[in-house]
């Protein structure tokens, strides 16, 4: 099932639509494998809104397609605000111009976050016991990363100037997404060399 939402202008790139986008495609599967000169090459790129959907819970099989206008090459991650409609994480593939930019795309997942349901008490013996978890329900703020544990950086996508459709499908969850967004790359921080300690 494919649905269309209104997308937003962001500096030089147009977009439009929503269900599905067509992205351009140089891909590195994870952050570290892609040198810090060419995210700090790109990380002045401007963030690209695709969605501001806001209410739409969508459920497995549903489609959500995005068209974007890049006027220069540029490295960006695929950030999302979202909440989880239910306690099960959110699994999505993303498709960039019809094709998977790489394997891990196809299974990128989303937490449900949780949260006390009540404040921390103490029992008898003036031991804090574990508060009730509960689902939150505030929106939360994630870029697409390997969950495994095989990377801690974002997923990093190089898009060629021009048109390009992105695509997300939902394999699992019942998931609201409130943003979806291309944003640059946080430049990491140079190397300090440590200071020698004082003599004594």
């Amino acid at each position: 099932m494919k649905k269309t939402l209104s997308s937003l202008a962001a500096a030089a790139v147009f977009l439009s639509g929503l269900p599905g986008l067509s992205g351009a495609m140089s891909f590195s599967a994870t952050a570290e494998e892609t040198s810090a000169s060419v995210v700090a090459a790109f990380s002045s790129a401007p963030s690209i809104i695709l969605s501001e959907s806001g209410a739409k819970t969508c459920s497995p099989g549903e489609i959500l397609t995005f068209s974007a206008f890049i006027s220069n090459e540029a490295v960006y991650n695929l950030s999302v605000t979202y909440i989880n409609a239910v306690s099960e994480d959110t699994v999505l593939s993303l498709k960039i111009d019809g094709e998977l930019p790489f394997a891990e795309a196809d299974n990128l997942r989303f937490p449900t976050g949780w949260i006390n349901g009540n404040p921390p008490a103490a029992d008898r013996f003036g031991n804090e016991t574990v508060p009730e978890q509960v689902m939150d329900s505030d929106p939360s703020t994630l870029c697409a990363r390997d969950f495994a544990g095989a990377s801690e950086l974002p997923y990093l996508l190089t898009f060629a100037a021009g048109t390009h459709e992105i695509t997300l499908t939902v394999r699992q969850g019942e998931w609201i997404p409130v943003t979806v967004s291309l944003t640059p790359p946080e430049q990491p921080e140079a190397y300090k060399v440590p200071e020698s300690p004082p003599e004594i």
